[in-house]
């Protein structure tokens, strides 16, 4: 199977982070020829600890019986996020693979 891995950068919290991903998204399978899914991540390492949550839904910040009835007509993914700030960064291990060419 195919994936498309999508990395993103933050230094500090933007709410348009969602818009952002999903226009990337967008343009990656507009391109694609067969489609694969798209896969995204977010590396963020600003000072304040991330607080707009990880899924479109957060973006959208509607009320859940609004969103029980318009959920099927909106976007719906979330990226996995990952907080520099909390990792231990003297005990991360980083394991190079080969695939033998």
């Amino acid at each position: 199977m195919q994936l498309y891995l999508l990395f993103e950068h933050k230094s500090q919290q933007d709410k348009h982070i969602f818009v952002q991903l999903l226009s990337y998204m967008a343009r990656i399978y507009e391109k694609q020829s067969t489609p694969a899914p798209v896969l995204p991540f977010v590396f963020y390492h600003g000072k304040k600890e991330w607080r707009l949550g990880t899924s479109f839904q957060d973006y959208l910040k509607l009320k859940p019986e609004d969103y029980e009835r318009l959920g099927r007509y909106l976007p719906n993914f979330t990226f996995e996020l990952f907080d520099v700030t909390l990792a231990d960064v003297g005990r991360l291990e980083i394991t190079l693979y080969t695939s033998g060419f």
